[in-house]
């Protein structure tokens, strides 16, 4: 998150028509990493694009396209273009989820964007 590893944070407040993003501390459990990412998901106009729940996707309003994989998920819009994704992997002793893509608020607002490393927050963030 802004270039430092945080153990979890939280965007936005959960609610049913409002943007929100949910990034909890992963505990090692069975030694595979599962990420438990919850979230609702916006395009720039404030269209709801997905709903999801601890890492699994639960409503796809936006017809966007899903893959799922071992560490994480990767969203694209319809057309195939890229918007968002997320994997967890293993880093010294511990793991640890990192994004790429770009989230949107439901009134279109930028709310975070980049790559990995780069992924830059640009409102509040809640740590967990």
């Amino acid at each position: 998150m802004n270039g430092s590893l945080v153990a979890g944070f939280r965007l936005g407040k959960p609610g049913k028509e409002r943007f929100f993003f949910e990034a909890p501390p992963i505990e090692p459990g069975n030694g595979k990493p599962q990420p438990l990412i919850s979230a609702h998901l916006f395009d720039p106009a404030g269209r709801p694009l997905v709903q999801i729940n601890n890492g699994l996707v639960v409503q796809n309003l936006g017809r966007v396209k899903l893959r799922k994989t071992t560490p994480g998920l990767s969203i694209r819009a319809p057309d195939g273009s890229p918007l968002f994704s997320f994997e967890t992997v293993a880093f010294r002793n511990t793991y640890y989820t990192r994004f790429a893509g770009t989230l949107y608020d439901h009134s279109g607002k930028l709310v975070a964007s980049g790559a990995w490393r780069d992924f830059a927050i640009h409102v509040k963030v809640h740590l967990l």
